[in-house]
C-alpha cells in the first residue's frame, strides 16, 4: 500500500474512533465563530512580526487548521497515535488528512467564514507589506 493510502486509511480510522471528540472540537469552533470570538485578520498577521522573513498570508485551509489546533484537534490525533503506537512523524500529515474530512463536514456558512477571513488577511497583508512578492526558494536537487 502506498504512503498516501495508508495515511488516508488512518485518517478515516481517527475520524471514526474519535467522532465524539472531533465533533466537540468542531462545535466549539462553530460556537466561537457564532459568538464572534475568532481572531481578526490583524491578529492572524501579528504572529508573523517575530520573524525577520515576511511569510505568505495564510489561506483559508491554513487558518482553519491552525484554529482547529487551538481547540484541541492535534491533542486528539496525538492520543490516537500513542494508543496505536504510530510514529510521531505521522502526526502532522495525519492531522492534515483528518482536517480535510472535518472541513467537508463543516456547514457552508462556516467554510465561507474562513474563506472571507483569508481574503481579509490577504488584504491586510498587502497593506502591511505593499512590496511583498512571493519568491519560493527551490531546494537544490541531489545528484
Amino acid at each position: 500500500m502506498t504512503q498516501k493510502l495508508v495515511l488516508q486509511e488512518l485518517a478515516l480510522q481517527v475520524h471514526s474512533e474519535n467522532k465524539v471528540e472531533l465533533d466537540d472540537v468542531l462545535n466549539s469552533l462553530r460556537e466561537a465563530i457564532d459568538k464572534n470570538e475568532m481572531p481578526t485578520a490583524k491578529d492572524l498577521l501579528r504572529d508573523q512580526k517575530s520573524s525577520t522573513k515576511i511569510k505568505r498570508p495564510p489561506n483559508s485551509n491554513i487558518i482553519y487548521t491552525n484554529l482547529l489546533n487551538r481547540f484541541g484537534f492535534l491533542d486528539i490525533i496525538g492520543k490516537f497515535c500513542e494508543k496505536h503506537e504510530i510514529s510521531k512523524q505521522k502526526l502532522i500529515p495525519l492531522s492534515k488528512k483528518v482536517s480535510i474530512i472535518s472541513w467537508k463536514e463543516l456547514p457552508d456558512q462556516y467554510q465561507k467564514f474562513f474563506e472571507e477571513l483569508a481574503l481579509k488577511v490577504s488584504a491586510e497583508h498587502k497593506i502591511l507589506y505593499p512590496n511583498y512578492k512571493y519568491q519560493p526558494i527551490r531546494k537544490s536537487s541531489r545528484s
